[in-house]
């Protein structure tokens, strides 16, 4: 009797493991490798029209070492809201010399409120609202990031 309960407890858990193995790979998203001041991060880049307006939208949650990066085709001011966005975000525009030019914490609103960068930027990088600040990175600091050219619209 013992030898069955084991059995059959083996094959919960290893059916169990299967299932989350399998919700993680349906759920998996292509990340690519960044450094911001010398801090590794992961990212989904986000280099179309779609992808830009989708964002972060109805997520939950945010692994400390993920992000997202928004790749626009040209330096402009650029403006971003929290539509259905659940989670604090710090956001960090970029311009095409991957220098930091401004960083703003954006608090979910409902898209209330339009935060602009302060200047003209091609990329903005979405973390964990007070990432930033944990990794003493500040304006001026630089990025480094070696898989996308320009934004495809």
């Amino acid at each position: 009797m013992a030898k069955k309960k084991n059995r059959l407890l083996y094959i919960f858990s290893l059916s169990a493991v299967c299932l989350v193995v399998l919700l993680l790979l349906l759920q998996s998203v292509p990340v690519k490798p960044m450094i911001v001041n010398g801090k590794f991060l992961l990212v989904e880049v986000c280099s179309n029209r779609r992808e830009r307006e989708r964002g972060l939208q109805d997520r939950r949650y945010l692994s400390n070492d993920r992000g997202m990066l928004f790749v626009f085709r040209e330096e402009k001011i650029l403006r971003f809201w929290m539509k259905d966005t659940y989670i604090p975000l710090d956001v960090a525009f970029i311009n095409a010399k991957k220098e930091i030019i401004d960083i703003q914490t954006m608090q979910p609103d409902g898209g209330r409120r339009i935060h602009s960068s302060a200047g003209k930027a091609e990329y903005a990088l979405e973390v964990n609202a007070g990432w930033f600040e944990k990794n003493k990175i500040k304006i001026k600091d630089r990025v480094k990031f070696w898989f996308v050219g320009r934004a495809d619209n």
